[in-house]
């Protein structure tokens, strides 16, 4: 089974060097199974999702558009002293099964204005 490949770079540039899909290009999410016990343990990771991409999802973190509430400008509390990570896109490769999972939660609804999508097809 091929390694998925991590497709956040930095910069908001969307000319920035962005990566170009090929055959061996997969989701970009995780696969999540729900336990039997949810009180102690309510999902486990079932790895890296390996099926085809149908859906390119940008999204130009700033704090403001991005719709994150500023929570992705926070710096990261397990690397004490570091900055802010200032502007930074973020790109994830859905398959059919996590662009519906996404639909139905409403992900895709209501898009902040720097958010984009790219249908793969």
């Amino acid at each position: 089974m091929p390694t998925p490949q991590r497709l956040t770079v930095s910069g908001l540039d969307p000319t920035h060097a962005r990566p170009d899909l090929t055959a061996d290009t997969t989701c970009t999410e995780r696969i999540i199974i729900p336990t039997f016990n949810a009180e102690f343990v309510p999902e486990s990771d079932g790895g890296p999702c390996a099926k085809v991409p149908v859906l390119r999802l940008t999204i130009r973190h700033n704090g403001t558009s991005c719709g994150c509430d500023g929570t992705c400008q926070i710096p990261d509390p397990q690397q004490p002293g570091s900055d802010p990570p200032g502007r930074w896109t973020e790109e994830r490769l859905l398959c059919a099964d996590h662009v519906h999972e996404c639909r139905a939660e409403g992900a895709l609804d209501a898009r902040p204005p720097a958010v984009t999508i790219e249908d793969l097809t």
